[in-house]
């Protein structure tokens, strides 16, 4: 593949901040092979078997013959049974590589309806002789050098079907610090810049997780897709926050536990920078895990080749009121420069628009639809204002006409212009297929 020289930079736009990976060499397209994108869905239907035959139906209407290049698949699961709706889509498309994760409590997509909220499937085709597909999952024990040993077993299989370096990734697993040992991994394979996209998969309180590769769902475990193609991929990872002034560096870090800030404990640096927002909670000992601090997230500050500042938001798990330190949803390393963000409901809205919008111009604005990765926290700061059914609108009017599949996670990968891939909380992912 050629040195990849499109690249797209950092640009705030109201509130959001939005980053835009590198764009992938592609050479004109014939109209006779042109690529497309199919939907299938089932919305309301708490039976497993009827659920999925209702999508697959739906898809093989869509496709009207047409041979699925690879399958995306979605759905919630408090009353599904995603290993049943797995191997049912597997069957139905036995050619198909079959890629996907479960989503928080939802699914959108380019139908009728705004927000598909409950009991929801969703799957989306791509069709093109244009796109080479690897996909690849595994079920591993619930520990970090598992996970390891599970993607450098599937990242070696990957290089021996195919020799050249893939155009995008898309990875998906459990929540957990495997995820930036995975991304570190990707990149010693394929190159510091790969655009990796995806996150951790998505579930509601009480529920299953799964990732979903072929016609398996594992709910402990790990799926992989890589992407060959000459064509272009639109992609963008996005906050919707925006910096505040304040910074440090992180003195005292390890793994997703960050102690202190600038020698001080992390906590009490976090809150003098939220303006003393954690402060009661702090002094009635109550966690600070709330739909406030996702409006506060702290941010690692990253520079990319042309000394751009770029952020990657941290949402905070729990905190140890002994000691100061902080539990994140992603890694801190000793060094990184730090800050804090602010967001609202504006920002959070108006991302999905101007993210889509930004990655259909990475695929020369001829695309054939996509895949939507948004972030559950942020998608709680919605629900709780009743605002997450008008994600859709809004993702409809920059899609158009194209079809697309929202999934809800809860944490995101993307690469950032001009850099590397890394894995973030609160984010938004867009990828968006060349026709």
């Amino acid at each position: 593949m050629k040195p990849n020289t499109n690249f797209m930079t950092l640009t705030m736009l109201a509130m959001a901040i939005i980053y835009s990976p590198l764009s992938l060499e592609a050479e004109e397209a014939n109209p006779s092979m042109a690529t497309t994108m199919h939907q299938g869905w089932a919305y309301g239907q708490n039976d497993s078997l009827t659920a999925i035959n209702q999508a697959i139906n739906r898809l093989k209407i869509e496709l009207n013959g047409r041979t699925p290049t690879v399958i995306f698949m979605s759905a919630t699961t408090k009353n599904l049974n995603m290993p049943l709706m797995a191997a049912e889509v597997k069957k139905a498309f036995n050619h198909a590589p079959l890629w996907g994760a479960s989503s928080a409590l939802g699914v959108i997509m380019n139908n009728e309806h705004d927000y598909m909220k409950g009991d929801v499937v969703g799957l989306l085709a791509l069709c093109s002789k244009d796109y080479n597909i690897f996909v690849k999952g595994a079920a591993v024990a619930n520990h970090t050098d598992d996970y390891v040993r599970a993607a450098e077993s599937i990242i070696l299989a990957a290089k021996a079907n195919r020799e050249e370096i893939p155009s995008l990734i898309l990875f998906t697993s459990n929540p957990g610090p495997h995820e930036e040992l995975i991304l570190e991994l990707l990149k010693q394979h394929f190159g510091r810049n790969i655009p990796i996209y995806g996150g951790s998969c998505g579930t509601e309180a009480s529920c299953q997780r799964y990732s979903i590769a072929e016609g398996q769902a594992y709910s402990e475990g790990l799926a992989l897709l890589m992407i060959y193609t000459h064509k272009r991929i639109g992609a963008c990872y996005q906050m919707g926050f925006k910096p505040e002034d304040h910074r440090g560096v992180a003195t005292r870090a390890e793994g997703r536990r960050l102690y202190e800030i600038d020698g001080r404990p992390a906590l009490q640096v976090y809150n003098e920078w939220a303006d003393g927002f954690f402060t009661n909670a702090i002094r009635e000992g109550k966690s600070i895990r709330s739909e406030g601090q996702m409006y506060h997230p702290l941010a690692i500050v990253k520079k990319n080749a042309l000394n751009e500042e770029l952020y990657i938001s941290l949402s905070a798990n729990n905190q140890d009121f002994d000691t100061g330190a902080l539990e994140l949803f992603a890694s801190v390393a000793p060094g990184d420069e730090l800050t804090i963000l602010k967001g609202d409901i504006d920002s959070l809205q108006n991302r999905c628009f101007l993210a889509v919008t930004k990655a259909k111009k990475d695929a020369r604005g001829l695309i054939a639809g996509g895949l939507v990765f948004y972030c559950s926290g942020a998608r709680l700061l919605l629900e709780n204002k009743n605002c997450t059914a008008q994600l859709g609108p809004k993702l409809k009017q920059a899609f158009r006409d194209k079809p697309f599949l929202l999934m809800f996670h809860n944490g995101e990968h993307g690469n950032v212009p001009l850099g590397e891939s890394f894995h973030g909380n609160l984010m938004l992912d867009v990828v968006v297929f060349e026709e």
